[in-house]
């Protein structure tokens, strides 16, 4: 019956919460980390930043199968543009641009690159 089709979506779910388990610290850390430097941005890019930041942790804080890649994706590519647009010299913003690459690499999330037009 229907038993098998459930014990092995039992353990492909059980290996990804394994796995989702072990990088749900290092995510933690990651957004943490991302706030504390966003801190330092001039006040309108920092507005904008954190509530970007504040977006996506509320779709890796959804069960895996309700959340929305695309939209993640979208917005630490949204995270990434403001950084880079940022005129002045912020501290840490390599660790900030690599925090967000590394967010997204554990997310399972490819960034879209934008042209520059």
């Amino acid at each position: 019956m229907s038993g098998v089709i459930g014990s092995d979506n039992a353990q492909v779910n059980s290996q990804f919460i394994l796995n989702n388990n072990a990088n749900t610290d290092e995510i933690l850390k990651l957004i943490s980390s991302m706030r504390e430097i966003a801190a330092q941005f001039p006040e309108d890019e920092r507005e904008e930043v954190l509530t970007e930041i504040d977006n996506v942790e509320v779709q890796l804080n959804k069960p895996e199968e309700k959340r929305n890649l695309k939209l993640i994706a979208k917005k630490l590519g949204v995270i990434l543009a403001i950084a880079a647009g940022i005129a002045s010299p912020i501290a840490n913003i390599a660790d900030f641009t690599n925090n967000v690459t590394d967010l997204a690499q554990k997310a399972n999330v490819e960034i879209p690159m934008r042209s520059a037009q």
